[in-house]
């Protein structure tokens, strides 16, 4: 929902969210458009109450003409063995989806990581 009213007036709630810049910015609680266009948001400050098994999984979504180009976790506490298994597993599921598929979409999660899993769909959800 929120990648919908972004890309219709750069502003959620009346609050611009939007800066425009270069594919190498990283603060990661920068929502943007990169230099090609990609809308890239963050989830650090929308899902920043939603944990998995070590803490808060932020993430940055990519989108390109309306759909999800990829996703991609940021630094987090999961741990490292389970959490690549997600990152392998659950976040590419969403690559290629419009807005509106991506958040109907039925996501599995990872056995043995389903605390992360649930997590990283979550935060997309709110992405």
């Amino acid at each position: 929902m929120l990648a919908v009213a972004i890309n219709r007036d750069q502003q959620f709630f009346g609050k611009t969210l939007l800066k425009s810049g270069s594919d190498s910015q990283t603060d990661s609680t920068a929502n943007y458009v990169g230099s090609d266009g990609m809308l890239i948001i963050s989830t650090d400050e929308l899902a920043k109450d939603v944990v998995g098994y070590g803490g808060n999984v932020p993430l940055k979504i990519y989108l390109k003409d309306g759909k999800v180009s990829k996703i991609e976790a940021l630094k987090n506490a999961e741990t490292p063995g389970f959490f690549r298994d997600v990152e392998q597993g659950v976040l590419p599921q969403w690559n290629g989806l419009t807005v509106d598929e991506a958040l109907k979409k039925k996501v599995d999660g990872i056995s043995g990581a389903t605390l992360s899993s649930n997590a990283v769909i979550e935060s997309v959800k709110r992405g």
